[in-house]
């Protein structure tokens, strides 16, 4: 989302261990959701990107399976 809150479609989310390995990549659908699938439990971190503009890292979140885990993350995304 963006700094006040609104849906960001097509921003790019990325998904990595902790320690920086296995990056994958999706993106945002128009509503601004995403998801990842195939992933053996643990922890992970996330980030987005849009617009010239990345997210802060959102760090240790932890991926269950089959379930799923709602993850915001924002992007101040500058102002043309």
């Amino acid at each position: 989302m963006d700094a006040h809150g609104k849906a960001i479609a097509g921003a790019t989310v990325t998904i990595q261990t902790s320690d920086g390995q296995h990056p994958h990549a999706t993106h945002t659908d128009a509503a601004g959701q995403f998801s990842f699938s195939r992933f053996a439990v643990g922890q992970y971190d996330l980030r987005a990107y849009s617009h010239g503009s990345y997210s802060n890292w959102v760090k240790r979140v932890l991926i269950r399976s089959h379930k799923s885990t709602q993850i915001n993350l924002r992007i101040s995304i500058p102002k043309v």
